[in-house]
């Protein structure tokens, strides 16, 4: 819904002006408001938060265009608060032309009357010809995301693709640089997940807090599947965990058990948790204990149940 009317001096008495700059720049994301922070500058958000302190102090301020104060004048009257009408209208009058600023002392006219209904019918009237001029419109957060957030949809385009080493290294990146607040409290949940070998819990939260942010997600955004990964292509790269898997069997099958295990350790620090992960850690179990040919059938299986085809 809009937003109850800012400039009402009551309201504002409620915060300082610290608060309404953090706010500003941090946004509040899980109440629907963006990160202004990664759009205006220092200097911006310091602008805004004097005209909030000039309206804290009873001052006059004109603001915006007429198209948007007969708006909020007629939200106001929509909601009964008649005096914040009262003074938007005021305001209307300085912004307006002659015959404008006529119809709009007219409404005036009708508040102090305690006619609402002519009141409205004139405010209407009119906007009907200020709306012809289109308000300026602010350039959404999203349209050019911070350094920060653009790690964190490096980091969600790294997730979707099995990528956790770059996913990793983008959530660092992105805790680097994002201000205190829930983006980064997710990049951070995120990275726990990733280093907890759970990618797709760490996706998901990802994804909802950009959601919560009102920040566009990659297109190519799916929701993790917990299938594994299907049969490669002639010349398709593997993943580097499934690389590794390949290179132990390999190895096992030529006895070389010191290059087996340094292939399966890597495996296991690149494959997300599943069944190829298991049966990395069992087949290093039983090479650990002097089991090399259950250690080869066993990742063999695994490999067979995956659909990736065995080296010839």
């Amino acid at each position: 819904g809009t937003a109850p009317t800012l400039n009402v001096p009551e309201r504002l008495q409620q915060f300082d002006n610290a608060w309404y700059g953090e706010t500003i720049a941090q946004g509040r994301p899980t109440k629907g408001m963006p990160v202004w922070g990664s759009v205006l500058s220092p200097q911006q958000i310091g602008d805004v938060v004097a005209l909030i302190e000039a309206w804290r102090n009873g001052e006059q301020v004109v603001v915006g265009d007429l198209a948007s104060l007969l708006r909020d004048a007629a939200h106001a009257l929509e909601h009964g608060e008649t005096g914040e009408a009262q003074e938007l209208l005021e305001q209307a009058v300085d912004a307006a032309e002659h015959e404008q600023a006529e119809i709009i002392e007219e409404a005036l006219a009708a508040l102090a009357n305690g006619d609402v209904q002519e009141a409205t019918h004139l405010i209407e009237q009119v906007r009907g010809v200020s709306d012809e001029m289109p308000m300026p419109e602010v350039s959404p957060p999203s349209a050019q995301p911070d350094p920060g957030v653009s790690h964190v949809l490096e980091a969600v385009h790294a997730l979707e693709h099995d990528e956790v080493d770059e996913a990793m290294k983008a959530l660092q990146e992105a805790m680097g640089l994002l201000p205190p607040g829930d983006l980064f409290e997710a990049a951070e949940h995120a990275l726990e997940d990733v280093e907890g070998r759970k990618p797709e819990e760490a996706l998901q939260v990802l994804l909802d807090a950009l959601t919560a942010a009102n920040i566009p997600l990659p297109e190519d955004n799916t929701t993790p599947e917990t299938t594994e990964p299907g049969p490669s292509a002639p010349g398709t790269q593997l993943d580097p965990g499934v690389s590794h898997l390949l290179e132990a069997a390999h190895a096992l099958e030529h006895d070389e058990i010191a290059e087996a295990t340094k292939a399966l350790q890597e495996a296991m620090g690149l494959l997300s948790s599943g069944d190829l992960f298991e049966a990395a850690e069992h087949t290093l179990g039983d090479v650990e204990g002097g089991k090399p040919v259950e250690a080869l059938q066993a990742l063999l299986d695994a490999l067979t149940a995956a659909n990736i085809p065995l080296p010839e």
